[in-house]
């Protein structure tokens, strides 16, 4: 609960592109476009059965919305698999090891489209080959070092309340 009342609990579009870009999960080194993030958002909203008097609920994520939303980037952006890690981390360049190597890899990662990762698994209508609970593992993991960078939280606690602060802020 990000403490707001439930009739302003909602994230817009522009809202959620922004929370995307700053996850860094919006942009080439994920292969995750505004585009593909739009129709994400799009295909996650349940159905407004007045849109006229409900304009707000109709274009806009409720809290489970945007659950589905988050899903949804998961099941899209290929995620590396410990193998693809292992080849990106250098021990040398980085002795001190990192608290997310999903992070660094994102952060650092190439930035053009022929070197990125992208697996043929991960085009709309192919089959999967990981589950989905660790793809949702590892894009929450993403945007949590992501925005605790950001936010410049110590701990899980601190960028949690930081989050709610701007929530009621911007409810």
């Amino acid at each position: 609960q990000l403490g707001l009342k439930q009739k302003h609990s909602h994230l817009g579009m522009e809202g959620f592109l922004n929370m995307l870009e700053a996850s860094s999960l919006l942009g080439p080194a994920t292969g995750f476009s505004k585009r593909e993030a739009k129709l994400v958002m799009i295909w996650s909203k349940m159905s407004v059965v007045d849109e006229i008097r409900h304009r707000n609920r109709a274009v806009s994520l409720t809290f489970v919305d945007f659950l589905e939303a988050v899903g949804r980037v998961a099941d899209w952006i290929s995620m590396p698999n410990p193998e693809d890690l292992e080849k990106f981390y250098d021990p040398e360049l980085n002795p001190a090891g990192s608290p997310s190597l999903l992070y660094e890899f994102y952060t650092k990662a190439p930035t053009s489209e022929q070197e990125r990762l992208r697996r043929a698994s991960a085009e709309f209508g192919n089959t999967r080959t990981r589950p989905l609970h660790i793809k949702l593992s590892q894009v929450i993991e993403v945007m949590y070092y992501s925005l605790k960078a950001q936010f410049g939280g110590a701990d899980e606690a601190s960028v949690a309340g930081k989050l709610n602060s701007m929530a009621r802020m911007l409810g």
